[in-house]
């Protein structure tokens, strides 16, 4: 099994201390009368990594014992960092300054004063440039790649289109791809996507399909992978993002499951999404 490593780190952009687990792999020996030396040396001197994204409903710690993400990472080679997100949608909120020296509390957050704390995917990058100067990790693009979950999937597109010089290749399963489609229909949450994007309509970096069309022309825009199930509830969602992004982005591949959205699923996907990489 892979070695597993439970961290926190402090922030700039959130200023509290964030999970962050890391799987990695590790180089297996077994003595045997053909080799009976004792070879040392578990670990490599450095590891393709995969940013790995938690939905609104989990975590990093349920993410890696229901995923089996410790295998993952000992059959595929990848170390496999899953950092905290809770319901951020791994962005910087946008109403985050609002009442700023304000002793008041804000109706989005419920947090007294200002919270300009609140970036979420500044957050993310800071993870990256973490994890690259505390662990073995390839700093190389090539080798470097995000995915995620549902929310995490949002996240892990978002990050990957504002950031193509960092990662090479992003994956969503199930995810949130088309943000405006989740805010036409998804009504009850108006208060939680204005604070988090300003308003209820998908613009710039949010609205994931544009901005990927605006690297098409570009020679290293990073290659993606949608996964999701026909059975699911946002599966509408799924196609609608589907249909923007066939035919515009060519680095683009889109897979439609027949299965039922559980734990198994989730950790085929994520095996199906890692060969593909």
């Amino acid at each position: 099994m892979a070695a597993l490593i439970r961290t926190n780190m402090v922030s700039d952009a959130v200023k509290d201390r964030m999970d962050v687990l890391l799987a990695v792999p590790q180089k297996k020996h077994v003595r045997s009368a053909k080799s009976p030396e004792l070879r040392l040396g578990s670990f490599q001197n450095e590891y393709p990594v995969l940013f790995l994204l938690h939905d609104e409903a989990s975590s990093p710690g349920e993410l890696y014992q229901m995923a089996a993400v410790s295998r993952l990472a000992d059959e595929t080679g990848l170390l496999i960092v899953l950092p905290q997100g809770l319901l951020s949608f791994y962005t910087d909120y946008a109403e985050r300054d609002v009442n700023e020296g304000s002793p008041e509390k804000t109706a989005a957050s419920n947090i007294e004063g200002q919270f300009s704390e609140m970036r979420y995917g500044s957050f993310l990058l800071d993870t990256v440039n973490f994890v690259r100067n505390t662990f073995p990790v390839s700093k190389e693009r090539e080798k470097t790649f995000i995915g995620g979950i549902g929310m995490g999937g949002f996240g892990a597109l978002k990050c990957a289109a504002a950031n193509p010089a960092l990662f090479s290749a992003a994956v969503s399963i199930s995810g949130i791809t088309d943000l405006q489609w989740l805010m036409d229909h998804d009504l009850g949450r108006g208060e939680q996507f204005s604070a988090v994007f300003g308003g209820l309509q998908a613009m710039g970096e949010n609205d994931l399909a544009g901005s990927f069309a605006r690297l098409s022309g570009t020679a290293k825009g990073p290659k993606v992978l949608q996964i999701w199930l026909s059975t699911e509830e946002r599966a509408a969602m799924n196609e609608s993002f589907r249909e923007k992004m066939q035919g515009v982005y060519p680095c683009y591949e889109a897979r439609e499951k027949e299965d039922s959205r559980d734990w198994y699923y989730i950790e085929s996907a994520l095996r199906e999404a890692a060969d593909w990489l």
